[in-house]
């Protein structure tokens, strides 16, 4: 369970800063000023920062009009690297290894879409090119994220029952458990987040024609 909940909490940590940093950036260009961020952000931040940028972007596209948005997607690859330390990790047991191969899917590198926006306000057209392409890739990964939060899921059910049924003399290991459950969930939470952050602030862009 260590190897999917290590996967899980990397790629929450990744996407989350990336996205609290794109919305901060989003909503300061365009005027707000949104409460400076923690290292690393909390989902409260995200959630904070994000809502910040929806309405100064909406407010932007309203004024000024806004004629396409174009994106070209950006890819995912197998990260090697990653894979190749988890099993060198191992140390040759195979338990371990097996762990390595159900997260292998999870461990990529991906690169970031590409944004065009058609409209006369300069300052939006460069805010929205620059930072939307961090926050569409939640876009792109969401099926993963989604995946490996069910996966750890699954792995938690039988693990928690292994807790439950630890001699009272192995409290240390009951402990350890019951701590990677906490991150496994915490991890959770954040994936819920910045599927839903993401998932507004895209919804929000009305860029259909021009200004009344």
């Amino acid at each position: 369970m260590r190897s999917a909940v290590d996967a899980l909490v990397r790629l929450a940590n990744q996407q989350r800063e990336l996205v609290a940093q794109a919305c901060v950036s989003m909503a300061a260009d365009l005027g707000e000023a949104p409460p400076p961020l923690s290292d690393p952000p909390t989902d409260e931040q995200l959630s904070e920062a994000c809502s910040l940028a929806r309405a100064a972007v909406a407010t932007a596209m309203e004024q000024a009009g806004c004629s396409s948005i174009e994106i070209t997607a950006g890819e995912c690859t197998p990260d090697q690297a990653a894979q190749a330390s988890c099993q060198e990790a191992c140390a040759g047991a195979e338990a371990c290894l097996t762990c390595c191969d159900e997260v292998a899917p999870y461990q990529v590198t991906c690169t970031l879409s590409t944004v065009t926006v058609d409209t006369p306000d300069v300052t939006l057209q460069t805010t929205l090119e620059e930072n939307l392409p961090a926050v569409y890739l939640v876009v792109v990964q969401c099926e993963l994220l989604l995946d490996l939060s069910l996966l750890v899921a699954e792995q938690s059910v039988g693990v928690l029952g292994l807790a439950a049924s630890t001699p009272p003399c192995d409290e240390e290991y009951g402990a350890e458990v019951m701590n990677l459950f906490t991150e496994a969930v915490d991890a959770s939470v954040s994936v819920s987040v910045l599927v839903d952050v993401s998932a507004e602030l895209f919804g929000s862009l009305n860029c259909s024609g021009s200004a009344p």
